[in-house]
């Protein structure tokens, strides 16, 4: 039942088309770390930027876990993956995770 809800409340959010809703769209947040050398703001290479879309009262958003592998060399390389996504409203303060958004 909330997967069905999720998919109604969002399906005229995304069009190929030009939309005229006024509260839904989608926002990403790009994560950055102050270079004191360089004097700004630089992107973390392997740190994705973070999507979240919304309707109304209704928000989606992914979930990341940062990932680290430590080989025999002694070098650690990161990885940031996408574990669920959060389906939440606002109005009644309840979630839901899913594995899946498409």
């Amino acid at each position: 039942m909330a997967s069905l809800m999720m998919v109604f409340a969002f399906s005229n959010c995304f069009s190929q088309e030009e939309s005229f809703c006024n509260n839904c769209g989608y926002a990403s947040s790009n994560p950055r770390l102050w270079d004191s050398s360089a004097k700004k703001f630089m992107k973390i290479l392997s740190m994705p930027d973070y999507y979240f879309w919304f309707r109304d009262s209704l928000i989606v958003y992914e979930n990341y876990v940062l990932d680290t592998d430590t080989g025999p060399d002694g070098h650690t390389k990161y990885a940031f993956s996408i574990t669920h996504y959060t389906f939440f409203d606002l109005r009644t303060k309840h979630g839901y995770d899913y594995v899946n958004f498409t």
